[in-house]
């Protein structure tokens, strides 16, 4: 048997669950995370070269004559320097934040995304090839069986051969309804006596013939509940795309 199409798979690709499922994935894989994972290490070079910078500045102004450091020029600079310390500090507080309030949630939508969709995905390939191979496969052999059944036990129905009364004319409502009458009886003797291999055979195949129908009965039941938990899963996977829309699926 031929592998059935993926479940929700539709000609048109933004209908399908999965296909949006990944058209978020990537968005998130390729554009919000690797932005802000861009920005964090921007923004720690930024920081040590500022913090080198201003660690190879305040060395030499260590160095200096103590007074020089009195002057109103070397004063602004220690101003300015202090304020670079200052922002540097500032820019580490600004990688935490992306850090925590926007890469973390960034990663774990990512993976509870990509859970979701591989959970759908499984499901709605089990639930499709479930489905189809009861339809292509078993419900087919219950239905052979069930003819078949039905076959053996119209061919070995037996004839009475309990002679029937033909006082009343033929012609009258009274006697055609003796005459069925006493055709019931006949039929009814023939089998409540067993009397013959014929009349056994009869009763036994009457028997596996009701069983073939009840078992065709309950494979239909079966493949229906099968057809439904299929769309139900569909539906499910279209519910939590976005996508607005009930499943189809074809009976068997």
């Amino acid at each position: 048997m031929s592998e059935p199409e993926p479940a929700g798979q539709t000609s048109e690709p933004f209908l399908n669950p999965i296909y949006l499922f990944d058209v978020h994935l990537k968005e998130v894989e390729e554009l919000h995370i690797p932005f802000f994972e861009e920005r964090v290490k921007l923004e720690e070079t930024y920081i040590a070269n500022l913090t080198a910078s201003h660690s190879k500045f305040r060395t030499k102004y260590a160095n200096i004559d103590k007074s020089l450091k009195k002057n109103s020029s070397c004063r602004a600079w220690l101003e300015i320097a202090e304020s670079v310390e200052q922002e540097a500090k500032s820019r580490s507080a600004f990688i935490s934040v992306i850090t925590a309030d926007v890469l973390s949630p960034l990663v774990t939508l990512k993976n509870t995304h990509r859970r979701i969709r591989d959970q759908l995905k499984a499901d709605l390939k089990e639930t499709a090839q479930v489905h189809i191979d009861y339809c292509e496969s078993t419900l087919p052999r219950l239905k052979r069986n069930y003819f078949k059944k039905m076959q053996d036990a119209e061919e070995h129905i037996p004839v009475p051969t309990t002679p029937l009364s033909h006082k009343s004319s033929p012609t009258t409502p009274t006697s055609l309804s003796e005459l069925a009458h006493q055709g019931k009886r006949a039929i009814k003797g023939f089998f409540q006596e067993g009397t013959t291999k014929q009349g056994a055979m009869a009763f036994s195949d009457q028997k596996l013939a009701e069983e073939a129908d009840r078992e065709y009965r309950k494979g239909i039941r079966h493949a229906e509940t099968l057809r439904l938990k299929r769309a139900a899963v569909i539906h499910r996977s279209y519910v939590v795309s976005g996508i607005i829309g009930l499943a189809k699926i074809p009976r068997c």
